[in-house]
């Protein structure tokens, strides 16, 4: 929709003007809504393949993850820090 800049009740009036574009629009809400309609019963079935919980790099490392917030806010200030001095 976001992309074809129409929404559902002025896609079918963009087609009848004759915007080919409204026709592709179309098809990807109404993929889209079949997509809602079978997402409860793959949510169970196919999409619980692989599910591994909640991952994060400390999880992963076993350590606190203090330990890793604190040296990535550092290094966002400095990237910070060195776009500016970029832009002058």
């Amino acid at each position: 929709m976001a992309i074809a800049g129409l929404c559902p009740g002025t896609a079918p009036g963009a087609l009848g003007e004759g915007r080919i574009h409204a026709l592709w629009a179309i098809v990807g809400m109404l993929f889209g809504a079949a997509y809602a309609e079978v997402y409860p019963a793959l949510k169970i079935s196919i999409l619980a393949i692989g599910n591994l919980g909640k991952i994060t790099l400390p999880v992963v490392l076993g350590i606190n993850p203090w330990i890793v917030i604190v040296p990535m806010v550092i290094l966002i200030l400095m990237l910070f820090k060195l776009f500016d001095l970029n832009d002058m």
